[in-house]
């Protein structure tokens, strides 16, 4: 998409949009990625004097870029903090909290009511924002840091008709604190569109900017060919907003749930879950294919989870699921070596992830050296899905909520 009947495009040679100009005479920014794709910093740059046959250059060093904006990033790639940034000086504007992978609080300036010109009160001074989500993830409303009501955020499904208006009896420190709204993706003020870290995303046509690609080279990526919204790389969840989200811009995913230990069990559990096919987990009573938001939620309130996301193709999932299947088929999980750890672990070789070695876990009663990977440790599997390039880990404390990235399997 170069220009989408309001603003003009430039990708770089990854694909991801590096400047956007508002109008043929409009204003015009770009964008600074750091070297695994995500952006860390935004800028003015030169506008086209005619970007429909001038396109943007993507270049810093000779499109004029002055550094407007700057971000401090999770380890999810998250932003955590942003800074503005004018005549070389960086200056604090917000910071969000998060709690198990969920946005949860905003730290920002707002204007101090006490302040006149004479009386030496600061004209700024610092707030705290309760931020409340509804299932997805979009934020439907901001309080104050005593749970005052001070504004409220309305959008469409596909998150277009974006509405944010101030609560009655508002506080003086209502405002809207942070730019993260659809699903928690930042929406960026110059064009419109939500950023979503592998891609952007325009809510008023409900479509990305770019098509889906997957590192491994594949027809159409991400697709199912028995499902005809797979085959459109520009949908968003197969145009099914109202109870999937897309955590990244691309299409499949394969999640790790390593639960913690309980009185019963002090060496805790392993489970699979597949975008599109559920929580694949062994030896608790657990249906293949069941809802892993329930899977979550029923384990929650006795044990600590950690889930691991990794980007797949459609082929490694269908591979996972196929072999987690055959994993089934042998029946109830027996002592070790034969146990959740292990067929989890299996159907991540199924899909091609690279094991981890030298675990040097043992289990009581094992003859495991530590010295090569063996799948039957517990956290291996873990373990080897966060050794993939791009994963992204979300501890859940025992009791907490499921996090919105995980209503997508």
């Amino acid at each position: 998409m170069l220009n989408d009947g309001a603003n003009y495009y430039s990708y770089d040679a990854e694909g991801c949009i590096c400047a956007v100009q508002t109008s043929p005479s409009g204003p015009a920014y770009g964008y600074i990625y750091d070297a695994g794709g995500t952006r860390v910093a935004k800028g003015a740059i030169t506008p086209s004097p005619n970007p429909l046959t001038q396109p943007l250059s993507c270049d810093p060093g000779s499109n004029g870029f002055q550094l407007t904006e700057s971000y401090v990033l999770g380890p999810g790639g998250e932003e955590l903090t942003q800074f503005s940034v004018a005549n070389g000086v960086s200056t604090w504007q917000r910071t969000n909290v998060y709690g198990a992978g969920k946005q949860l609080a905003t730290y920002d300036m707002v204007a101090n009511p006490a302040y006149t010109p004479t009386n030496g009160q600061p004209a700024q001074m610092p707030a705290l924002h309760f931020q409340l989500t509804d299932p997805l993830g979009t934020r439907r409303m901001q309080t104050s840091a005593d749970g005052q009501p001070e504004t409220y955020m309305q959008s469409l499904p596909f998150g277009d008709g974006l509405n944010t208006y101030p609560a009655p009896n508002y506080p003086a420190t209502a405002d809207d604190a942070t730019p993260l709204h659809f699903t928690g993706k930042e929406r960026d003020a110059e064009s419109g569109n939500d950023y979503f870290e592998a891609r952007y995303y325009s809510s008023t046509m409900g479509r990305f900017m770019s098509p889906d690609w997957s590192a491994k080279e594949e027809p159409v990526p991400y697709s199912k060919l028995d499902d005809p919204q797979t085959l459109n790389l520009y949908a968003y969840v197969t145009n099914n907003p109202l109870t999937k989200v897309d955590a990244d811009g691309h299409g499949g995913d394969i999640a790790v749930i390593e639960d913690g230990p309980t009185q019963g069990n002090p060496i805790g559990h392993t489970a699979i879950a597949i975008t599109g096919k559920g929580v694949f987990s062994f030896g608790n009573g657990t249906p293949l294919g069941s809802s892993t938001t329930d899977y979550l939620q029923r384990e929650s309130p006795r044990r600590d989870q950690t889930v691991t996301i990794i980007k797949t193709t459609p082929a490694q999932d269908e591979a996972a699921a196929k072999e987690l299947m055959k994993q089934d088929s042998k029946g109830g999980i027996n002592k070790y070596p034969d146990n959740c750890s292990a067929r989890s672990n299996a159907g991540l070789d199924a899909a091609g992830v690279p094991e981890v070695p030298g675990s040097t876990t043992v289990l009581p009663g094992s003859e495991s050296s530590g010295t090569a990977f063996d799948p039957s440790i517990p956290g291996t599997a873990g373990a080897r899905a966060g050794a993939t390039p791009g994963s992204q880990t979300i501890p859940i404390p025992k009791g907490g909520a499921v996090p919105s990235q995980m209503k997508q399997f």
